[in-house]
């Protein structure tokens, strides 16, 4: 919490609240008189509460907060509360976003990846599991642009994100897994064409006999299953990057 405090303070020092909310860059606060809203309107609306306009006003209320107050906190001012001075008027006569967003992060992931499990705030202003760098590109690379929008595209977009919300329950990746598997269903036939059969069978035993898809008295349970989730998730995000880039290279050979 105290790390966090200072990423804050450093982003009033900067004039980040100014153009939103009015508050100077100094410690004579001019509360919300020249900024684009009124912080307790603000905050209510978006936290259901207006205690984010007294923490950013005053940041010795952030004692009274709890940590998941406060990184709700943070996402909201990444996406809406900050903007960056262009000059140094009092107050300025223009501000822009996305420096204040850029540099936001800079000062908040250092703190982030200190907690256990480590988190970050991403580009779209959520704070979210910190990806292992092995697994990263995994994550990050976009799928080909031939893949089925709906059925693929999305599908895979919303696993990830169910695998690495903050405080992802093991109902969250279990939900990520499945729905891996079912995209996996779907390019079954692209499957049996580009791997070989026995990989083929077996990654859908994954899924139909270790409790993933079906909750059967029979469905194996005898694994330590947030371990194995996150291993099946890894293993089924592969396989559909995999499938997808040989068809591709398929098609661009026969073409």
């Amino acid at each position: 919490m105290t790390l966090l405090r200072g990423a804050l303070n450093k982003a009033r020092g900067a004039g980040f609240f100014e153009g939103t909310f009015g508050f100077t860059r100094y410690r004579d606060l001019s509360f919300g008189k020249h900024g684009r809203y009124d912080p307790e309107e603000f905050f209510t609306f978006r936290l259901g509460e207006p205690w984010g306009a007294r923490v950013i006003a005053d940041l010795d209320w952030l004692s009274m907060r709890g940590e998941d107050q406060m990184l709700d906190l943070i996402e909201v001012l990444y996406r809406e509360g900050i903007m960056a001075p262009v000059d140094d008027g009092m107050p300025a006569d223009s501000y822009e976003q996305a420096p204040a967003q850029l540099q936001f992060r800079e000062w908040v992931n250092p703190v982030l990846a200190r907690r256990d499990p480590p988190l970050e705030l991403n580009e779209s202003g959520v704070i979210e599991e910190q990806v292992a760098e092995p697994f990263r590109r995994l994550i990050e690379q976009p799928l080909p642009q031939e893949a089925p929008k709906r059925e693929v595209t999305d599908r895979v977009a919303d696993a990830i994100s169910h695998f690495k919300r903050r405080g992802a329950t093991i109902g969250d990746r279990r939900a990520a897994a499945r729905e891996l598997a079912d995209v996996l269903e779907f390019l079954r036939k692209d499957v049996q064409v580009h791997m070989l059969k026995k990989d083929e069978g077996d990654l859908y035993r994954l899924a139909n006999d270790f409790a993933l898809r079906h909750n059967k008295p029979e469905t194996r349970r005898d694994f330590e299953e947030a371990v194995w989730l996150s291993w099946t998730f890894y293993v089924y995000l592969a396989t559909i990057r995999l499938v997808l880039e040989l068809k591709r290279r398929s098609a661009a050979v026969s073409s």
